[in-house]
């Protein structure tokens, strides 16, 4: 168990700082302890108008869609995005404001086409990883939502595909095994839900 002690200047390098310390090897829990240093001088109607401010100059978000409203050092988000991503991206960005301590996000995500988004560089032989992928997502088969999810597997440097088991049913991928670090289990949960099934059962391990 790793325990976390200080202060941090926002709310992002306390989360960040958190996963990081998971990502590594052996690490099973995270007592998180970091406190976030507060700015007194700026008022709550201060640090909404920089919240609000921020997430408009945020090209992948559309701001006009996010209500915002900061009371008690928390900021709360509401309104409707078109993608998990931009609904993350959203809490990012309120994370790095100085003086919020919490965010609620409610955000709803009505999306009116899929997005897949990959957080670093693939082989570009690899047909999976090579680019972002607009439009409906596809009807797959069981049979090829598995070969999907094990080829991801194989392409990840985060997970062993001989270590993980993927079974699919009615488009319900079910996934068992272990991995051997907290980034590996995000990985396999990502690379089912992106490889085209409709729910995931994820029961991996970390071990």
């Amino acid at each position: 168990m790793v325990i976390l002690g200080g202060t941090v200047g926002n709310l992002k390098a306390k989360t960040s700082a958190a996963q990081d310390a998971k990502n590594i090897m052996g690490v099973w829990r995270v007592d998180n302890l970091l406190k976030v240093r507060l700015n007194g001088r700026t008022t709550a109607a201060e640090t909404e108008k920089q919240l609000k401010a921020a997430l408009s100059w945020d090209p992948l978000l559309n701001s006009s869609a996010i209500d915002v409203a900061v009371i008690n050092r928390t900021a709360y988000l509401s309104g409707a995005v078109e993608s998990n991503f931009e609904k993350a991206e959203a809490q990012d960005v309120a994370s790095r404001i100085k003086g919020v301590m919490l965010v609620r996000n409610h955000l709803k995500v009505e999306p009116e086409f899929s997005i897949f988004y990959y957080d670093w560089p693939y082989y570009s032989h690899s047909p999976y990883y090579d680019a972002e992928i607009f439009g409906p997502r596809p009807y797959l088969n069981d049979t090829q939502i598995k070969k999907n999810i094990e080829d991801w597997f194989f392409w990840s440097p985060f997970v062993d595909r001989d270590d993980i088991k993927v079974t699919v049913h009615e488009g319900v991928a079910t996934l068992t095994g272990t991995v051997g670090t907290w980034i590996g289990y995000g990985e396999a949960d990502q690379g089912a839900h992106q490889s085209g099934a409709t729910t995931v059962l994820n029961r991996v391990t970390v071990k």
